[in-house]
């Protein structure tokens, strides 16, 4: 099976709990196994390594469980799983692009040291998903800035207000030089052929770390709406890499906060609308391959 996580010693046991689930599910859609409720206390190393030592703690065994059951319930048919009378099962028929992004996002959210390509991975891959989705045009905005791109964020919002058309009234005052993106990973717009101003435009924000929900305010509108804000508006896009399962009210704070949350099942469902460019496609067959192979070097 998959490599079991190093679990942090000062982790609370729902992160241990959430850590662990993400494994099993990473182990089911790699080896193709079916586990009961029963197994999960033999599947944990309690004792047996000395890296991921833990005791035996049969309250977090029921916690993982739990897990499971709680994102049947809220994901339904898009959880590429199904908890079946005690096992967790594999869900087939899924297109192979669902399976493929799904993994992947799986795969990065284990690490907390997520590789610097993996990170940008992730960008490029999201904003690809949106624009598939909806037909906007796309541009990533973020930090640091790719190949080819003006390393000064004033200069790619330059750039941003070109190819979008937004009028000199929706640019207002210049960046800090020391600004290294205002929490804006991706802009999406959906231009006219008359230019106008009151384009459909979209901001989004990536976020690949645990602690996503003290992010939701990056993109603070009167902070950046300093520099530039269409004049209709934007929405608000925020992509994680996690599945997120919250109660309702703490799902409609972080909503109002981060706009839209597209998160590892959202993205997935994504992939299946629009097909993505033969590059990213290949690039994401390459890293699931690597990790299928147990080799860690980043790509």
């Amino acid at each position: 099976m998959i490599e079991f996580p190093n679990l942090g010693s000062k982790w609370t046991s729902e992160r241990q709990a959430e850590e662990i689930a993400d494994w099993i599910e990473l182990s089911l859609l790699f080896d193709e196994v079916v586990i009961k409720r029963g197994d999960i206390s033999t599947l944990i190393p309690w004792a047996t390594d000395a890296v991921n030592y833990i005791p035996r703690d049969a309250a977090l065994e029921q916690k993982v469980w739990a897990i499971f059951t709680k994102r049947q319930k809220m994901l339904g048919a898009s959880w590429p799983f199904r908890v079946d009378d005690l096992r967790l099962i594999r869900r087939h028929g899924l297109p192979n692009t669902f399976m493929d992004v799904y993994s992947y996002l799986l795969l990065i959210s284990r690490s907390d040291e997520i590789s610097s390509y993996d990170r940008k991975f992730f960008e490029l891959l999201s904003i690809e998903l949106i624009s598939g989705q909806t037909g906007s045009r796309a541009y990533r905005i973020g930090y640091p800035a790719l190949r080819g791109e003006p390393s000064e964020l004033q200069r790619r919002i330059d750039r941003y207000a070109a190819f979008s058309h937004l009028q000199k009234f929706e640019v207002g005052h210049k960046v800090e030089s020391s600004d290294k993106d205002l929490g804006l990973d991706g802009v999406f717009w959906m231009p006219f052929l008359d230019k106008r101003s009151g384009a459909l435009h979209a901001w989004l924000q990536c976020a690949t770390g645990r602690d996503w929900k003290g992010k939701t305010l990056d993109i603070y509108e009167k902070t950046v709406g300093k520099h530039i804000l269409p004049s209709a508006g934007v929405i608000r896009l925020m992509a994680v890499p996690y599945c997120v399962i919250l109660g309702t009210a703490a799902w409609q704070r972080r909503t109002m906060e981060a706009g839209s949350i597209l998160d590892r099942t959202r993205l997935a469902m994504l992939a299946t609308r629009a097909p993505l460019s033969s590059r990213t496609f290949s690039e994401l067959r390459v890293r699931l391959a690597a990790a299928h192979l147990g080799t860690r070097r980043p790509l």
